[in-house]
């Protein structure tokens, strides 16, 4: 069995949310506040059914705030009180009968179960009382449901997918680290090895305090290893690798061993996987390793909240779910070609461009060392001011980054080279990208056929008199050319000097570009 579709409404950020999911891998990507581990805690709050720990956490804290604003701002009906509903639709039941039914939002029979906070109808006097006397929402007399499709009311006691979750900020807590030891133990020893192991260890315990603690004859009173806790073994276990205890365990080694157990366990055992930004503390070469290892996991369907372009790009494009104002887009129809460009590329920025509201495409190093000075220059502001972004992507990968563009609506504009003919390079070569939020930027004159050529031809007298030096044996053009970074950066120097600014030209080209990314 697998979640195949969640739908939820009032939950937090979400007033009405319904996403399609994949059966083995969901990477869930967005902004901070957006959502990411608001789904993830969903997910697990219908899997655990666990009533109490929803009191914990507090009723009022999980609904979304615009909703009982409101409310609260409306007539106040006894019958128009909100109602939380968090559903998950499952595939391949594999004839569970008591999860099929119509008791869901479609009322159509399909399995599923799901979590609902609604209004107690026993309180309904107090309900009635607080709506006309208090402008206070009456969450304390609102009551969490577990019910199967079928209309069945399921528990903590009575789950119908084993699920674990491993949050990176708490995977090394003392309650945490004690879990996952009884867990491995579960996993490693048999039911019946694990009852011989707990009468041995009581053999031991009681020969211990018989020959080691014992006291003197005449005191009434004894020393004794307690034996008498049900998971007495359990609770003195640890774990240890190369000798040190899993207790002195940085949170890097804590969490790559969390997870490659959870990975580790039996389908029956844990179905579903919820993982909590898994890049926090690996290394460079864990978080290989730890990719490589959900990568080869099939048999499981895992959930990821993560902010790492290498987890979302190496786990493929394809598998990415983008959250942003309460709504939810897949990337599953990214070109197969693109969402393997992004699996193979080296340094890809594709989160922060998912992640930005506007973005400024450029094809090298030399573009992204000046054209922020340019800007600032022209609009007394940096890009990040305005919400711009600027993101150095190679001429071969526009392309690429324009068809993810074109999925989530972003406004991007490419800052580009001629090549020595306009026509085929830039307006042929674009010409499906004719979208109100994608505007490629070019010169048009293919004698300023590269970026240092453009400079150069636009300000020949400022690099003559500023930036030729001796060991420019060759001109100063052929030099920008043979040492684009470097010489972008002698010149980032110059620029410093508010009085040379005066006297340098900015190509008209990255002018306009400016200018429309801030329509």
């Amino acid at each position: 069995m697998y979640i195949d579709r969640i739908k939820i409404r009032n939950y937090k950020q979400f007033k009405d949310l319904e996403l399609k999911l994949n059966p083995i891998r969901n990477i869930f990507i967005g902004e901070n506040g957006a959502g990411k581990t608001s789904l993830i805690e969903a997910i697990g709050h219908v899997l655990g059914a666990n009533d109490r720990s929803i009191e914990n956490i507090g009723i009022q804290s999980l609904f979304n705030t615009e909703v009982i604003h409101s409310y609260l701002t409306s007539e106040k009906k006894y019958e128009d009180l909100p109602v939380l509903k968090i559903e998950l639709f499952i595939a391949d039941n594999h004839n569970r009968y008591e999860l099929m039914g119509i008791h869901n939002s479609e009322s159509v029979e399909q399995s599923g179960l799901s979590m609902s906070l609604r209004p107690n109808e026993e309180y309904s006097k107090e309900i009635a009382d607080v709506l006309e006397n208090s402008d206070i929402f009456p969450f304390d007399y609102y009551k969490v449901e577990f019910k199967t499709f079928d209309g069945r009311t399921y528990n903590s006691y009575k789950r119908y997918l084993n699920y674990s979750v491993i949050d990176s900020t708490k995977v090394n807590s003392q309650r945490a680290t004690q879990s996952f030891i009884e867990s491995f133990y579960l996993k490693e020893k048999t039911k019946e090895e694990r009852a011989k192991l707990q009468h041995q260890y009581r053999e031991e315990s009681h020969r211990f305090s018989e020959k080691v603690l014992k006291s003197a004859d005449d005191s009434n009173y004894q020393l004794r290893l307690n034996t008498h806790k049900g998971k007495v073994l359990e609770e003195n276990l640890t774990i240890q690798k190369d000798n040190i205890d899993i207790t002195n365990f940085g949170r890097g080694d804590s969490m790559f061993l969390n997870i490659e157990f959870a990975l580790s366990r039996t389908k029956d055992s844990t179905n579903v996987i919820l993982i909590e930004e898994p890049e926090n503390h690996l290394s460079h070469l864990n978080m290989h390793k730890l990719i490589q290892r959900i990568d080869e996991s099939n048999e499981k369907q895992i959930f990821i909240a993560t902010h790492s372009n290498m987890i979302a790009t190496r786990l493929d494009l394809q598998n990415a779910l983008f959250l942003a104002e309460g709504r939810g887009v897949k990337l599953n129809d990214l070109d197969g070609e693109t969402s393997r460009f992004f699996q193979k590329s080296p340094d890809n920025n594709v989160l922060n461009f998912i992640l930005s509201d506007k973005v400024i495409l450029v094809e090298g190093d030399a573009e992204y060392i000046l054209l922020n000075s340019f800007y600032k220059e022209l609009r007394k502001e940096d890009m990040y001011d305005n919400g711009i972004s600027m993101i150095s992507v190679g001429g071969l990968s526009f392309k690429r980054y324009l068809e993810i563009a074109l999925k989530l609506g972003k406004k991007v504009a490419v800052i580009t080279d001629n090549d020595r003919d306009y026509q085929k390079n830039i307006l042929d070569l674009y010409s499906e990208y004719k979208y109100d939020n994608i505007e490629i930027f070019a010169p048009e004159n293919e004698d300023e056929f590269t970026f240092e050529v453009c400079l150069y031809k636009n300000n020949h007298t400022f690099f003559e008199e500023y930036l030729k030096n001796p060991q420019m044996s060759n001109g100063v053009q052929a030099y920008m050319l043979s040492n684009k970074a470097e010489a972008a950066f002698r010149l980032l120097n110059l620029l410093e000097n508010d009085s040379l600014y005066n006297k340098f030209e900015i190509p008209t080209h990255i002018k306009e570009a400016y200018q429309w990314i801030n329509l």
